[in-house]
């Protein structure tokens, strides 16, 4: 159950619908209804969306004054659930799941679609955590746009993950999207979020003022990370710079880098 502002919320949930099991966003259409702007043409473009990386849009419903947005489903857990207990991945997971999101949030944005929401609760990964999927991104994005757009506040925590620009109530660009990648990629490969206070808890306060208070966690990963995180944490959008192409080969090749580390690592176990 997601609280958007106020007391406008959806719920989010596994269903079965025309004889499969689907992820279903629910809301009531007397809420939902006047935020979404031209909402109709918008949905019938992201219903012909198709990513390996996302949940496709298979309808949008409305019945008995709720609205319906149907997902398809893969089994899996949330990102959020992988990264419960603030225990890093390894490098090379992270930079696997980090790059097929990098490919899934391209994919939109060369189709007009961005998110400015994004958090560890977006994603869902795979059983084997080897494929990554975002998940709500149509109803729930569309609702907090058009809450944002009616001046309407939304709770501090839709904006953990979500770029300073955002939370000023700026309209998240692509360059937004690629910030929430950075702090999910960082918390992946660290076990805590990059503006996070010292309970570890994200600090909107430190995000607003570019305060990167894990600097020094930055700082100790190894060149190439440093490299691919450091353009996309800037609090300041005018100095992240991001070239979608360029920064998912470099992830690639750092992913194939550290899986040729640990394989060299297996098998002198082996041998001794």
């Amino acid at each position: 159950l997601h609280e958007l502002s106020g007391r406008v919320f959806l719920k989010c949930y596994k269903a079965r619908w025309q004889g499969k099991d689907v992820l279903v966003e629910e809301g009531e259409a007397r809420q939902i209804r006047p935020l979404l702007q031209n909402w109709a043409q918008k949905l019938a473009q992201w219903r012909s969306l198709s990513h390996p990386n996302l949940l496709r849009l298979l309808a949008v419903e409305e019945k008995e004054g709720r609205i319906y947005f149907v997902y398809e489903w893969k089994e899996g857990t949330s990102l959020a659930s992988l990264m419960k207990g603030n225990q890093p991945l390894e490098a090379t997971q992270a930079l696997s799941l980090a790059t097929q999101m990098a490919e899934v949030l391209h994919y939109l944005h060369e189709n007009g679609v961005v998110h400015g929401f994004l958090s560890p609760n977006s994603f869902q990964v795979r059983a084997d955590g080897e494929e990554i999927y975002l998940m709500d991104w149509a109803g729930e994005t569309l609702v907090k746009k058009g809450i944002l757009a009616g001046g309407v506040n939304l709770p501090d925590r839709c904006y953990h993950y979500s770029a300073p620009e955002v939370y000023s109530g700026r309209e998240p660009s692509p360059l937004s999207d690629w910030f929430s990648l950075g702090c999910l990629l960082f918390q992946m490969l660290t076990g805590v979020h990059p503006y996070s206070d010292r309970f570890g808890r994200p600090s909107l306060e430190a995000m607003l003022q570019g305060n990167l208070l894990a600097q020094d966690l930055l700082d100790k990963l190894p060149g190439g990370l440093r490299f691919i995180l450091q353009p996309l944490l800037s609090a300041d959008i005018s100095q992240r710079s991001v070239h979608p192409i360029e920064w998912i080969g470099s992830a690639r090749a750092l992913q194939a880098e550290f899986a040729s580390r640990e394989s060299k690592v297996i098998s002198r176990k082996s041998f001794l």
